[in-house]
Order: C-alpha cells, then structure tokens, then sequence
C-alpha cells in the first residue's frame, strides 16, 4: 500500500508540471477573452454614450449649413435625450421662424411693390421727408407736375433742393415754413411759376406717426387744380354774363326806337345847327345801342351758346371757303391745306365763328406792321387720329403775362374788346371734343393752335 501511494506520488509528480501549464494556459485564455469581453462591452457602452452627442455634433453642422429640418433621433431617455429632444424642437422653432420671416418678407416686398406702382401712377404728386426734411420718396406725378427731376433729389434737404432748382424755392419756402411748425394736417393753394406760365397747385400737408405715436416724418400730396379754377371761374362769368345780358338788352330797344322817332319827329321842325345837332345825337346813340347790341349778344353766346348741330363736315373746303372771303381784303393771308383731309363731324356754324373770330384777330394784330403775314394750315395728325387747325401771325404777339389766360372771359388788350371772343372760341371748340392752344411765334406773333378729332369707327 505504501508501494502503491507512493507509486501514485510519482505520478501526480511527474504530472505536475504538465497540469500547471494546463491550468496557466486555461486561465490566462479566460484572462484575454475577459479582456476582450471587457474591451468590447466598454467599446460599446461608450459608442451608445457618445451616440447621442454625435447626433448633435451632426445637427449643429447642418444647422450652421441652414438646414434647419434636420431631425435627430431619439432613442433613450435620459439626460442626453433630453438634450436631444430640446435639440428638436428648438430647430423647428427656428425653422418655422425662418418660413415667417420668409413670408413675412414677401408681404413687405409686395406691399412696397404695390405701394410702389400706386404711387407711380397716381396723377397726384406725393413727398415724403424725414424729420431733418430730407426728401425721402417721390413718384412721377410730382416730377411730371413740378417738371423738375425730383428722384435725382432724394437723400437732399429743401434747401439743397431749392439751390439745385430755384424755381422750386416758393415751394421748399412753403414746405419748411409748415412743417417747422409740425402741424399735424394743413392745406393751402399755391400759384407755382413754370416756364413763363403759372399753375395752380393744392397742397396739403401731414406729419407721419410711427406706431408708437412717435413723429416719423411728413408728407405732401399736390395736384394742378389750374382746371378746375378756370372752370370754375368760367362758370361764374358765365352767371355775370347771362344776368348782364338780361339786364341790358331790356332797355336798348326802346332807347333805340326813341331816338330813331325823335329824329323822324323833329326832322325839319328845327333850323339847320339844331338839325345837325339833332341828327349827330341820334346817330351817336343808334351807333352805340348797335354796339351795346354786339356786346349783349357776345353775352349771350357765352353764357348759353346756341345748340351744338353737327354734321359731316369737309374740314379744309370750310378753311377754303373762309379764306377766300378775306383774299379780296388782303394780300397777307396765305392757306396750306393737306389734300385728301377726311371729313370731321362739326356744326358748321359754330366753327364757321370760330375761324372767322381768329382771323379778324390776325388780321388786327398784323394791321400795324410793315410785312405782315398771316398763315393758316390744316393738316391731320395720325397719332392723335385729329385735324389740326394752326393760324399764325407775325404781329406783336401776345404777352407773357397774358399766355395763360388769354382764353379766359373779359382778358382783351384791345380797348373796344369785351373779352369774351377767344372765351367763345375755346367754348366751341371744346363743344367739339377738340383743343386749342396758342404758341409764340419767334421772333414775333402768335400762333393758334386749334385740333379737332376725326371721325372713329
């Protein structure tokens, strides 16, 4: 037995160090692949920690890029998706502020576009300045009213703008004198010279307030209401007209009849000195009846002209036929008609009175000079599809003064003129549907200009 475990002996000895090694290599495999286990489980535990921050590290280069619809996803939460969720939903916040934005940009373009075109085809003038009255915005209107380049002037304080323009200056005068004062609203009337001629302007002024009722700026609109004054005083004149020619015309009748029997009654009942005497009075007082007459019935013609009659009318066998009257008074009357005129529709009688009108008038303002001529013309325009009408002289002309207001009722230079020719002529013509207009002549005269529309199909 002893034999035996100490035979055993030798060979748990001799397998010994076999049985080390084994154990040795047993556990330092379960070591490494524990290692690995480690290494690998680590690896893993902190590709899922850092996975949501790359999420974000992705997210924020894409937002710097301005892609704001960028959506990470959440898989865990804790903290970190918390952070992500914010994440979120603060780039949808952002991205639904852009698209406002966005649209609230566009709204504001189109208002301005549409502000824009309003403005650009309104016939009113429009400015706008800034609290230091610099013109901040203008439109077409007011350049085409004032006839001065105003965009060229925007950024410019009124006195800039009247050095640059000194036409200008009663304006800015005007601009500052009420808008130093910050009246709220105001409005006034202002006679604008232009190119020797004289508008009447209608100004009316405002200050502009920002939301917080806080003075922003002012603005002015402006239009020409040359027209409607000359209407209106045209309409008043027409009142005094109808109403003079009432009152007088009553009593000429009988003035006149009285002095033609006074003449018949007395004729031969007195010596001859009272004779003469008697018949001199008389025909004095026929004479200016017959003229009180005339002037009466200019009245008339004005305030209520007869009725409008047209008819199909040959435009330049009419200026033919009148000319014609006047060639055997006069060699200073030369005519230029277009062949093939077509025909206009007019009432002869009235254009009749309009033509004769201005040629007596040629015809006096050449009666004084040496070399006087008188040219009539008729010619069609294509363009306007009209007939136009030019009578020129090279008389003494009209005056500056005078050009714009030659057409109104009683404005004569002449010393037995009532004034109410060239009204009547304008008043006919307008009848027409057509224009007249009178243009100086260089280096003297006058040139009227009358265009009358064809016939449309």
């Amino acid at each position: 037995s002893v034999e035996d475990a100490y035979t055993a002996y030798q060979e748990f000895n001799y397998l010994r160090n076999s049985l080390r090694f084994s154990f040795t290599l047993t556990l330092s495999l379960v070591l490494i692949f524990s290692l690995l286990g480690a290494s690998w489980a680590a690896f893993v535990f902190a590709r899922e920690l850092v996975a949501p921050i790359r999420q974000l590290v992705k997210g924020t280069q894409a937002v710097a890029e301005g892609n704001y619809e960028k959506k990470l996803r959440v898989g865990r939460q804790d903290e970190l998706g918390f952070l992500v969720n914010s994440f979120n939903e603060m780039t949808s916040r952002i991205s639904n502020a852009r698209v406002e934005a966005r649209n609230a940009q566009k709204d504001a373009e189109s208002q301005h576009a549409y502000l824009e075109t309003v403005l650009s085809h309104l016939s009113n003038g429009v400015l706008s300045f800034d609290l230091s009255l610099r013109l901040r915005t203008t439109n077409q209107g007011a350049s085409h009213l004032l006839e001065q380049p105003l965009t060229s002037c925007i950024g410019s304080s009124l006195e800039e703008i009247a050095n640059n323009f000194p036409g200008l200056e009663s304006l800015t005068s005007l601009l500052i004198e009420h808008f130093s004062t910050k009246t709220k609203e105001w409005q006034q009337e202002l006679v604008y010279p232009i190119n020797n001629q004289k508008k009447t302007l209608l100004l009316k002024g405002s200050s502009l307030y920002a939301i917080d009722q806080t003075l922003s700026g002012y603005v002015l609109i402006f239009d020409d209401v040359t027209p409607i004054i000359k209407s209106q005083r045209n309409a008043a004149w027409s009142e005094v007209a109808q109403r003079l020619a009432h009152e007088i015309k009553n009593p000429l009748t009988p003035i006149q009849l009285s002095a033609e029997r006074l003449q018949r009654k007395l004729h031969g009942l007195l010596d001859d000195d009272a004779n003469k005497i008697l018949k001199k009075s008389t025909e004095t007082i026929v004479q200016q009846v017959a003229a009180m007459k005339s002037m009466v019935n200019d009245f008339s013609d004005f305030a209520k002209p007869p009725k409008f009659v047209p008819q199909l009318l040959p435009i330049g066998q009419l200026v033919e036929d009148i000319a014609t009257l006047y060639h055997a008074q006069t060699q200073q009357l030369s005519v230029d008609i277009e062949s093939g005129l077509p025909n206009i529709l007019a009432d002869p009688i009235r254009l009749r009175q309009v033509l004769i009108n201005l040629i007596k008038n040629a015809l006096e303002a050449v009666s004084d000079i040496e070399n006087g001529q008188i040219n009539i013309s008729v010619c069609q325009l294509n363009e306007s599809k009209s007939v136009e009408i030019c009578i020129a002289d090279n008389g003494l002309g009209v005056d500056n003064s005078e050009v714009n207001h030659v057409f109104e009722p009683y404005v004569t230079s002449k010393v037995k003129g009532t004034g109410l020719g060239l009204a009547i002529v304008k008043k006919i013509i307008e009848e027409h549907g057509g224009s007249i207009h009178i243009k100086k002549v260089e280096p003297q005269g006058a040139n009227f200009v009358i265009q009358l529309p064809l016939i449309t199909t």
